[in-house]
């Protein structure tokens, strides 16, 4: 699998503001720990998976990216894509950006 553009990803996160997300850092507590799942919502194919995954990484090494499936995958409606964990902030945070690159690229592929 390629490496995920770190430079782009970075430069992603810091348009989007993930690192200074005021109503996150007002709201949710700072040791908060949480999960969530990612799900598709269309069928198509799935692309940009390790990009999606890098994202949250890069923003916290904490978080915990279980990925289900592969990109090329064809998926429906409610399929689980990925399982996360880790900190609240840092994935309410990152979750813009990932989901952004997951279905562009996605949408792309299919």
């Amino acid at each position: 699998m390629p490496k995920p553009p770190l430079d782009l990803i970075r430069r992603a996160l810091e348009e989007d503001g993930a690192e200074a997300d005021i109503t996150t850092l007002s709201t949710v507590p700072e040791q908060q720990q949480a999960s969530g799942s990612i799900l598709t919502r269309e069928a198509g194919v799935i692309a940009g998976l390790a990009i999606a995954a890098a994202t949250f990484h890069l923003l916290d090494d904490q978080v915990s990216v279980e990925l289900l499936v592969h990109d090329g995958a064809v998926v429906q409606p409610g399929d689980v894509l990925a399982h996360l964990h880790g900190p609240a902030r840092s994935l309410l945070s990152a979750e813009r950006v990932a989901l952004n690159f997951l279905g562009r690229l996605s949408g792309i592929a299919t």
